[in-house]
């Protein structure tokens, strides 16, 4: 039996890379290097290193919203593709 390892990857549904979401970046990249699996989850409320909190507001067209990467694989795979 392999025991999965998962990395976990907390930033905000406004970072980019390259003018690119960046959590579409990481799964991409993720499926590229043959990762078994990632998901990502949206936030409902949350801070971070700013201390300024985030929630859902149904009248907010933009918002900015905490998000987690989840990927999971075995541990090799997932120390080589943290890399």
């Amino acid at each position: 039996m392999v025991e999965a390892k998962l990395l976990r990857v907390y930033l905000s549904n406004t970072d980019k890379f390259r003018h690119m979401p960046l959590y579409e970046v990481i799964v991409f990249a993720a499926k590229r290097y043959g990762i078994k699996g990632a998901t990502v989850l949206k936030g409902i409320m949350g801070f971070g290193s700013s201390s300024e909190i985030s929630s859902v507001k149904f009248w907010e067209v933009t918002q900015k919203l905490p998000l987690v990467v989840e990927i999971v694989d075995e541990a090799e795979k997932i120390d080589g593709f943290f890399a």
